[in-house]
């Protein structure tokens, strides 16, 4: 039913001695003696209020305060009825619309906090900015480096194959871990392994931080992405929307909640460090895992090499893409060996004499591939050469 609707169902109901009384209360504000003199019915008053701007769709107060003025107090149930049937259902809609808006804020609010990675706590003055330094983290499938490991290669060597464009099938891009497997089936359980320091946090960073800046890759499939620190999990998915800082207080959790669970197809969960997960609480992430719940939602997990098998145990494959990241190549690791001297303001030359140990040595080689490995390392060689 249309407000003009409404006019003329009360139009039919007022008699002209209430017509009168309501010229007499609204003449002069907010209608005009003249423009009064123009209007020949109640539905014209009632559409020329409206016109004031007196009322509006998202109000019906003041005319249901004129009907009782003019002692028709059985035509504002009426209204009210109206309000029910008609305006209810969008001023629910607008309050969710509203509610997802601030919580979509919140949640770019918080994955641009968390763009500027520190990779050591206890080092201040050492951060890491996503956007210049993720793209040299080099991912590759998870059985295809199970057999290059069986036939004799090091990591080290996997991640020079990298380079290879002759070499490189079989490696995996980040925008790609999304995309379609062979067979046409859309992965929506995905696996990434690697061993501490390998950058597998600043990976699911790095995802967050590309849906908020809008990246083609993550933005065009999923409306929202929501990032568990599993090290911080307290045993419920909900709650941990805003225990984790992901939502303020000020959003309406439990309708928030309903609405992710509407548009679950478009939800990707990041769920950091399954092999953190304690037992005590480990059912609601273990159930979002094996898509008891959310099961056409995306989660993308991390989690040290083959750990998270002692987690979760079912007779079927979980995962329907296991991908495992390996690290640095060596430039690029040469590179951060460089950035973190430039930072600590000491001459390039302990960076370029670093560079040379490391060149002459496989095993400090090997090290320098985890990006851990590769800061610890220069801390040493600094408090050395110092």
């Amino acid at each position: 039913m249309s407000l003009q609707k409404l006019y003329s169902i009360l139009n039919d109901k007022l008699d002209q001695r209430t017509e009168d009384k309501m010229r007499v209360l609204l003449r002069g504000h907010p209608i005009s003696p003249r423009d009064m003199q123009t209007l020949k019915s109640p539905a014209e008053i009632f559409q020329a209020l409206e016109d004031y701007g007196y009322i509006s769709i998202d109000n019906l107060k003041p005319l249901k305060k004129l009907l009782e003025q003019v002692d028709r107090r059985p035509l504002v149930a009426q209204v009210e009825q109206v309000e029910r049937e008609f305006f209810g259902y969008d001023r629910r809609q607008l309050r969710e619309e509203e509610m997802v808006q601030s919580a979509l804020s919140d949640l770019m609010y918080h994955y641009n906090r968390i763009q500027m990675t520190q990779p050591i706590n206890w080092i201040e003055r050492m951060t890491v900015d996503l956007k210049k330094t993720f793209c040299t983290l080099q991912l590759v499938n998870r059985h295809m480096r199970h057999e290059l490991r069986r036939s004799g290669k090091s990591d080290a060597e996997i991640t020079r194959d990298i380079l290879d464009p002759w070499k490189s099938s079989g490696y995996i891009q980040l925008q790609d871990i999304f995309t379609p497997k062979a067979d046409g089936t859309i992965p929506r359980r995905i696996l990434l392994e690697g061993e501490v320091g390998i950058g597998k946090s600043t990976i699911c960073k790095k995802l967050a931080n590309d849906w908020r800046t809008r990246e083609k890759y993550i933005r065009d499939k999923f409306n929202i992405i929501l990032l568990i620190d599993v090290k911080k999990f307290k045993g419920s998915l909900k709650r941990a929307l805003r225990e984790q800082g992901l939502i303020s207080d000020c959003i309406d959790l439990n309708g928030f909640w309903e609405y992710i669970q509407k548009q679950s197809d478009r939800v990707l969960w990041v769920v950091d460090g399954l092999d953190e997960l304690h037992p005590s609480n480990a059912t609601e992430i273990i159930q979002l895992i094996q898509g008891d719940i959310f099961h056409d939602s995306t989660v993308f997990s991390t989690s040290r090499t083959c750990q998270w098998e002692c987690v979760i145990k079912c007779d079927y494959q979980v995962f329907d893409r296991e991908i495992v990241n390996i690290g640095f190549t060596d430039t690029v690791a040469f590179d951060m060996i460089r950035s973190y001297f430039k930072v600590s303001k000491k001459s390039d030359v302990n960076a370029d004499a670093l560079i040379r140990a490391v060149e002459k040595d496989s095993e400090l080689k090997y090290l320098c591939r985890n990006p851990l490995m590769c800061i610890f390392l220069s801390i040493l060689w600094e408090d050395a050469t110092s």
